[in-house]
């Protein structure tokens, strides 16, 4: 996933101004959204397939219940810490929800 340099550093560093109207933003910004859905949905149908309720799997995270579902349902974006999580719970590794 390409990642801007101008974006990355908005984000470390507050003073840093960072035209978020420009049509490169909003493409980066689409292209994040639609690789979260897909690593959500990777999630879910690794952990359907393991015979994983959602339940089992916020207890093995510990991620609440509710937080796997918005990120199974593509409605928030997963960071690496919370699929590294997810990657150990189940056995893989974050590559495979990123392919």
């Amino acid at each position: 996933m390409e990642v801007m340099s101008d974006l990355i550093l908005h984000h470390c560093e507050p003073n840093y101004e960072f035209y978020k109207k420009s049509r490169k933003y909003k493409e980066v910004k689409q292209q994040s959204r639609e690789k979260g859905k897909t690593a959500g949905m990777k999630v879910k149908a690794m952990r359907i397939s393991k015979g994983i309720t959602q339940t089992q799997l916020s207890e093995m995270t510990g991620i609440q219940r509710p937080n796997l579902s918005r990120l199974e349902n593509g409605k928030t974006n997963p960071n690496i810490e919370t699929l590294s999580k997810i990657a150990i719970a189940l056995n893989t590794t974050i590559a495979e929800f990123l392919a």
